[in-house]
């Protein structure tokens, strides 16, 4: 489970987040091993789309710290961007 987990309750997301900040792991985009133009430099188009991917890839990083890689996470950017918008 992560923090943005619809099926957890409010107190169950917050212990999650504080126990991945007490840890060290990233918790938010700024921390990801990719920006915004890295995914650009896949040949996405500006818009909407490059943050759902941010999202996505942050989301990746909470559940599971190792995907923190900027090869593993261009790879992950590469697949979602091809998934029905």
């Amino acid at each position: 489970a992560y923090p943005s987990d619809p099926t957890l309750n409010l107190d169950a997301q917050r212990n999650l987040l504080d126990q991945v900040r007490n840890e060290q792991q990233p918790t938010q985009q700024s921390q990801l091993a990719i920006n915004g133009k890295d995914i650009l430099g896949l040949g996405i188009q500006p818009g909407p789309q490059v943050g759902q991917i941010l999202r996505q890839l942050t989301d990746a990083v909470i559940y599971d710290p190792r995907v923190n890689q900027r090869d593993t996470l261009l790879n992950l950017a590469q697949g979602y961007a091809t998934l029905p918008q």
